[in-house]
């Protein structure tokens, strides 16, 4: 029984990892938009304190 489904567990396992590998790019993306929005938003702050506008 299992040698009829192998391709099409295959396959799906395939879609699965390559899905997730997607998602966890999408996620490192997001994760590195931010970090960036962090930092911009730390410099406006620190040239506020300093009054360097």
């Amino acid at each position: 029984m299992i040698e009829e489904y192998r391709d099409e567990l295959g396959m799906e396992f395939s879609d699965y990892f390559t899905d997730a590998q997607r998602y966890l790019q999408c996620l490192q993306a997001a994760e590195e938009t931010v970090r960036d929005e962090i930092d911009s938003a730390l410099e406006d702050y620190e040239r506020l304190r300093s009054g360097n506008n």
